[in-house]
């Protein structure tokens, strides 16, 4: 049966835990299973809502009620849904979706891709995908949620309390969420970038961002703040923050107030970018203006995402090995054990010489 309705986010938390402990082997076959008054005590919730948990658990026939004896413990059967298929949220080129793909089959699933640019964030399309793969009893998820509200997180713990496999490759909110992640470490590569223009030797750091960022942007300037907060004495916004005017390129108004900040900015001034794109109409801007890029201004930006492979790149980026993270995750997936996995994709230094090469070597310790 397939789910239309939780089962309340604290049942369903408790049932997530139950689950796990059960499959584990925490509780002994053929034992008596702990009461709900025990149960009441150690979740610290009421009886309606542990009863319903211990509910879902008879169903799924891990539990078995016994007069006079109390619950009793069943065999653990490895609960596995009935199509050996993989959903996956990913911005697919033709290269990597091979890739991915050929190593779901190698471990016997099939991959079922939802290109995340084409959806450019949108909660309705997005929500009409999760329940196809919910209505199809997928084995697991490897999702790439929306920020937008209304998100879809209910949705999930639906799907996660009737027992797929989820793990979340994105950001969509500032906090790392309660289960399975693999992340890009999206505030380390702030962090990386602002000493990597540090140890060039720009003295004046600057962060060009816009008005409305999505997680994986306000992580990566987290990460330049606490760089400056560490090496620099502190984040004055007054002084260390840009707001790039959008959609300057097609404005001339916009444009005219690019410039006019570039201005006002010293040599030896370098700019760490919330987009790769924003990265190179600076360098773009400031090459026209007639500045030495990167003698006198240093410029460094990220690609998210959402963000596809530029044809052309002109500046140093952050990057992350996305695909691995894919890969580590189809492994957890299809593992005989239940998914237990919070991990942080280390960024990658993407050189194309608009930054100075003074001492940059020491920065990239991993």
């Amino acid at each position: 049966m397939v789910l239309t309705q939780g089962l309340g986010k604290r049942s369903e938390d408790i049932l997530y835990t139950l689950r796990r402990e059960h499959e584990q082997g925490v509780y002994p076959v053929g034992g008596r299973f702990p009461s709900e008054e025990e149960l009441c005590r150690r979740f610290k919730v009421s009886r309606s809502t542990i009863r319903r948990a211990i509910a879902r658990l008879v169903v799924e026939n891990r539990l078995e009620p016994r007069q006079g004896v109390g619950t009793v413990v069943r065999q653990c059967e490895q609960v596995r849904a009935e199509s050996r298929v993989i959903a996956v949220m990913f911005p697919f080129d033709a290269d990597n979706l091979v890739q991915v793909q050929d190593y779901a089959l190698q471990h016997h699933y099939l991959l079922t891709p939802c290109s995340r640019p084409a959806l450019d964030w949108d909660p309705v399309h997005e929500r009409q995908f999760l329940l196809r793969v919910q209505a199809e009893r997928y084995q697991g998820l490897l999702v790439c949620c929306t920020p937008v509200a209304p998100t879809n997180i209910d949705l999930l713990q639906v799907m996660q309390a009737d027992g797929m496999r989820i793990i979340h490759i994105e950001p969509y909110r500032m906090s790392p969420p309660d289960g399975n992640y693999i992340y890009p470490d999206y505030k380390r590569a702030g962090y990386l970038a602002t000493m990597r223009l540090l140890l060039a030797g720009y003295t004046s750091l600057v962060f060009a961002g816009a008005e409305s960022d999505w997680p994986s942007a306000r992580l990566f300037r987290h990460g330049f703040i606490e760089a400056l907060d560490d090496q620099c004495g502190g984040y004055d916004p007054q002084r260390h923050y840009y707001e790039f005017p959008t959609y300057a390129d097609r404005s001339p108004e916009r444009h005219a107030a690019l410039e006019a900040f570039l201005n006002t900015c010293p040599p030896s001034t370098g700019f760490v970018c919330r987009t790769n794109d924003l990265a190179m109409a600076i360098n773009e801007t400031l090459t026209r203006m007639g500045r030495a890029v990167p003698d006198d201004y240093g410029v460094i930006g990220i690609r998210h995402i959402t963000d596809p492979v530029p044809d052309r790149n002109d500046v140093d980026h952050l990057d992350f090995d996305r695909v691995s993270g894919v890969l580590q995750a189809i492994d957890c997936i299809t593992s005989d054990t239940v998914p237990n996995v919070q991990a942080l994709l280390p960024p990658q230094y993407i050189r194309h010489g608009s930054l100075r090469m003074q001492d940059v070597h020491c920065v990239l310790v991993t």
